[in-house]
């Protein structure tokens, strides 16, 4: 009886209960999202879920020695791969995406997430890795510029955003000093502030103060102020460079109204669905604008619109402390794991998982752009949702092994 105690003491019950229930109003949804029509998307989504409980089951009963040995054999096929879509991509919804064989379709820049999290921890957990040297953060950078500028070349800058926002905790959490993660951040800033000029110059001039007080150095300090500015008072001028779909997803998220039969009309009975959801919501399968086919897009990226309306403010604070459930217990283990591979695996799938419910939840109540970036669990789509099972299997696996010091 020996391996029940190990599976009761080791094997970690909230991550993986978190995991089901999500997995399960997943299906629910979708199906309820499938509507009149002639596709059950929650039915596709059991097939894809059964088709990726291998592929979950080896990354959880697989050894952290593992994923440490082929870190960056993974990050190289996630960049051949993402370097593959250039030659023979797919095109679709106006962008080069897509690998395919036959009618099977996947994203390699999925693949790439999972290769730059595993390859940026195996850098940083490296004993000589010192962030206090220049040399080190910038092998990070670089690490991590090499995926992000070719899933931007597709283009798809909501996937480009994952993984910017994933190195930098990672970085946090291998102990990138204050000061370094203020000049990391300062062109964002710097970038956010462009639309006032006044607010520009104080932003400058406060960084340039914070800049001097942590000592960083001269050239250090002349080149994040540099290029701060560069971006702030240049990028009202690459308005131009975007592309038409770009320029109007923006647009549309300052003012719905501008466009509400076209480009904003997503946005704007994203929100009716939501409000008309009220504390209870509507039903199940007795949402309006889902039933009848009035919000686009319901089942991949506005689900949780459909979650909203149906479920209501209830049903929509149930899948949010799921999720809070889900990435405040890998935070914590992830801070307390005794192996420092691990404990950075983590910490990058906790803000990749993050980052895609903060940006999904908020774009379908118009308070963040449309980015195309799907709800992990929930969304329909079988290449995002094997990377979701694929992580929850790390998150196990590692977890499992959490007092554990040697890869």
């Amino acid at each position: 009886m020996s391996w029940l105690d190990d599976l009761r003491r080791k094997l970690d019950w909230s991550l993986l209960l978190a995991f089901l229930a999500l997995m399960a109003i997943g299906l629910t949804v979708l199906h309820s999202a499938s509507g009149t029509g002639e596709t059950d998307y929650g039915l596709r989504q059991l097939l894809w879920f059964l088709m990726g409980l291998p592929i979950l089951l080896f990354a959880a009963l697989t050894p952290p020695s593992f994923w440490f040995a082929v870190s960056w054999v993974a990050y190289g096929i996630g960049v051949a791969l993402l370097l593959l879509v250039d030659l023979m991509g797919i095109v679709g919804m106006g962008a080069e995406r897509w690998l395919g064989i036959g009618d099977f379709r996947f994203q390699p820049s999925e693949v790439g997430k999972l290769g730059l999290v595993l390859a940026l921890a195996r850098l940083l957990s490296d004993n000589r890795a010192d962030l206090t040297q220049l040399k080190w953060v910038l092998g990070a950078l670089a690490l991590a510029g090499v995926p992000l500028l070719l899933v931007i070349s597709q283009p798809d800058l909501g996937t480009a955003l994952v993984y910017s926002f994933v190195t930098l905790p990672m970085l946090i959490r291998a102990g990138l000093p204050w000061s370094w993660v203020a000049i990391l951040l300062s062109p964002l800033v710097a970038a956010l502030c462009s639309l006032n000029l006044f607010v520009l110059l104080i932003f400058i001039l406060l960084l340039a103060t914070l800049l001097y007080l942590s000592e960083v150095g001269i050239w250090v300090m002349a080149a994040t102020l540099s290029i701060s500015a560069g971006i702030g008072f240049a990028l009202p001028s690459l308005w131009g460079f975007l592309h038409e779909y770009q320029q109007k997803r923006i647009l549309v998220f300052l003012d719905p109204e501008s466009d509400p039969l076209g480009a904003g009309y997503q946005i704007i009975q994203s929100k009716v669905a939501i409000g008309s959801g009220g504390v209870w919501g509507k039903g199940y399968m007795e949402g309006g604008q889902t039933q009848l086919s009035f919000l686009p897009e319901r089942h991949t990226d506005f689900i949780f619109s459909v979650v909203g309306e149906e479920w209501g403010f209830a049903g929509a604070l149930i899948v949010l402390s799921l999720f809070a459930l889900l990435l405040t217990r890998t935070l914590v283990i992830a801070l307390k794991h005794r192996n420092g591979f691990c404990g950075l695996v983590m910490t990058g799938f906790a803000a990749l998982l993050l980052f895609h419910v903060v940006v999904n939840v908020g774009m379908t109540i118009g308070i963040m752009p449309v980015t195309g970036l799907p709800l992990p669990f929930l969304t329909h789509g079988g290449s995002f949702l094997w990377t979701c099972m694929v992580i929850m299997g790390l998150l196990l696996s590692f977890s499992w092994h959490r007092r554990d010091s040697l890869t």
